[in-house]
């Protein structure tokens, strides 16, 4: 849970001293569509040790 909230206070930060609704509303797109990447990108790494290679096609 350290890490939730690590990665919130970083939203935080960055959101520090911007009074603009359109570019706070930016700042939490970008922060969000980037920790789904890296869950993605954690689970697909899961699954790839999991299962091996894809097979090659002949």
């Amino acid at each position: 849970m350290n890490i939730v909230i690590f990665l919130k206070s970083l939203n935080q930060s960055a959101q520090k001293g911007v009074t603009d609704p359109i570019v706070r509303a930016r700042i939490n797109i970008l922060y969000y569509m980037m920790s789904v990447t890296v869950v993605f990108g954690l689970i697909l790494t899961i699954v790839y040790i999991i299962n091996g290679p894809p097979a090659p096609i002949d």
